[in-house]
């Protein structure tokens, strides 16, 4: 579809196999700005392949990956995506079981992005180093703002 804008899958059952798929089309979709996929179970495997399709993806401004089981490995993928998109400005992975090394990806990402606007990762089990490291990125990145 060449027009679709919006897409909101919240409380599915995708799993990781359907995000796989989304994440496919995300890296050819032109259209699509906002999407949904809060709670459904997407896992680190379907947080990794949503990150790699944030690399080449140029529509996307709002990305909703709350209540996905995602742990360190799937926001790693995130952080490394958001070290080449240019268009996300909204970012939700509250919620999920996102720790230090998460954190510390997304930080470093924070340092060179200039779109993300918004940033969510409340109800993570992000420790003091993790929290440290997002709250300096955000001091040098001045567009971003934690939710």
């Amino acid at each position: 579809n060449k027009s679709l804008q919006n897409l909101d899958l919240y409380h599915n059952a995708i799993q990781a196999e359907g995000a796989s798929r989304f994440a496919d089309a995300l890296k050819i979709n032109k259209s699509l700005q906002n999407l949904n996929l809060s709670q459904n179970d997407i896992g680190d495997t379907g947080a990794i392949a949503v990150g790699k399709s944030l690399e080449t993806n140029t529509s996307l401004t709002d990305l909703n990956l709350s209540y996905n089981f995602i742990k360190d490995d799937g926001a790693i993928s995130i952080g490394n995506a958001l070290n080449h998109n240019t268009t996300l400005q909204v970012l939700n992975l509250g919620a999920n079981k996102i720790g230090n090394k998460g954190a510390n990806r997304i930080a470093d990402a924070l340092k060179n992005n200039n779109s993300l606007q918004n940033l969510n990762l409340t109800g993570n089990i992000i420790g003091n180093n993790g929290a440290v490291a997002i709250g300096t990125a955000i001091l040098k990145n001045k567009k971003c703002a934690p939710v």
